[in-house]
């Protein structure tokens, strides 16, 4: 009867899992965000499990492009949550405005809006900010890398 029991609840519980929105699985947070007033791109990927984002030169631009014209790392260290589906925490942010960093949490709130938080020690002294996708790509640098000499950047 335990047996039986448990099965029941392990076949729930993967179908919950597997029918999870596209936007909440692990890897859906990569690819092109346009900041809040469109005045950057930021290009989040995945390095050693964890999430980070550089600034592009332009929405189209590789990784490789930005490194080469000196972009900032934006975004750094976001771990995905085991817990909750879409949330992104223990990373930091830095705003290249003021050469400040933050701690920072990520929260996928759809498929083309990301909520970024940054705050300063406690995480009720901050504020957010929303972010819109412009492109999907992969996770892996190696997909980025090979068009890397194949675009036109100013």
């Amino acid at each position: 009867m335990c047996y039986r029991l448990a099965l029941a609840i392990l076949v729930v519980l993967g179908a919950a899992l597997r029918s999870q929105p596209v936007w909440a699985r692990d890897e859906s947070i990569c690819g092109v965000w346009a900041t809040s007033h469109g005045e950057a791109y930021i290009r989040i990927y995945r390095v050693d499990g964890l999430f980070d984002g550089i600034s592009l030169p332009s929405a189209e631009a590789s990784v490789a492009a930005a490194r080469a014209h000196h972009q900032p790392v934006i975004l750094s260290g976001f771990a995905a949550s085991p817990d909750h589906p879409g949330l992104y925490r223990y990373g930091r942010i830095f705003d290249p405005r003021n050469g400040q960093h933050f701690q920072g949490r990520l929260t996928l709130e759809s498929e083309d809006r990301l909520k970024v938080y940054g705050y300063l020690g406690f995480s009720w002294l901050g504020g957010s900010t929303h972010w819109r996708r412009v492109a999907t790509r992969s996770c892996s640098l190696s997909a980025d890398a090979a068009t890397a000499g194949k675009e036109h950047v100013p």
